[in-house]
């Protein structure tokens, strides 16, 4: 078993963690723009999309600059937030409540995400590693603005049109 004695070790491992949460997020972004029926959730989960596969490129040129040997980390976290947002949505029979579950789990995911992406740029900031203090913020900065878009359409339409269900059931 692995032992983690230093920050700068928990810093690679966050960093191979992300890596395997973001690679997991990108196959599963695919699967949820094709079952969202809002046209507007799923032009955000397409530039969701491209920012996660944005955020592996840049988390993996870090890895290979830095020679960090990645740990094989399943992320059971992610998988957790991903499964949690599969069932929601396959319980739910209207697909303008699944938007809303949909675009709900999305932003869970996000919140996690700047957390976690938070802390790590913490932690290299410490270790005085800028650089990578510096991506892990803009990752942060980036996860942020998708959550904004999410909040937006939520509340201007997505959790009206789920609530329009309510009044027809």
């Amino acid at each position: 078993m692995h032992q983690t004695n230093t920050l700068h070790q928990l810093l690679d491992e966050e960093i191979s963690r992300f890596i395997g949460a973001e690679e997991l997020l990108q196959r599963t972004l695919p699967i949820w723009i094709q079952q969202a029926r809002s046209a507007k959730l799923k032009d955000i989960l397409i530039k969701y999309h491209d920012l996660v596969k944005h955020q592996i490129v840049r988390l993996n040129s870090f890895l290979k600059e830095e020679s960090i040997t990645g740990y094989p980390f399943q992320h059971s976290i992610m998988n957790a937030f991903i499964n949690d947002a599969e069932e929601k949505m396959k319980n739910c029979s209207d697909f303008n409540v699944r938007d809303a579950g949909l675009l709900a789990s999305v932003q869970n995911i996000n919140h996690y995400k700047i957390g976690t992406f938070g802390t790590s740029a913490s932690f290299a900031h410490t270790l005085g590693k800028e650089r990578i203090a510096v991506l892990f913020y803009e990752c942060e900065s980036n996860e942020k603005m998708i959550d904004r878009e999410l909040s937006i359409l939520a509340e201007k339409e997505i959790n009206n049109l789920a609530l329009s269900h309510l009044s027809h059931a």
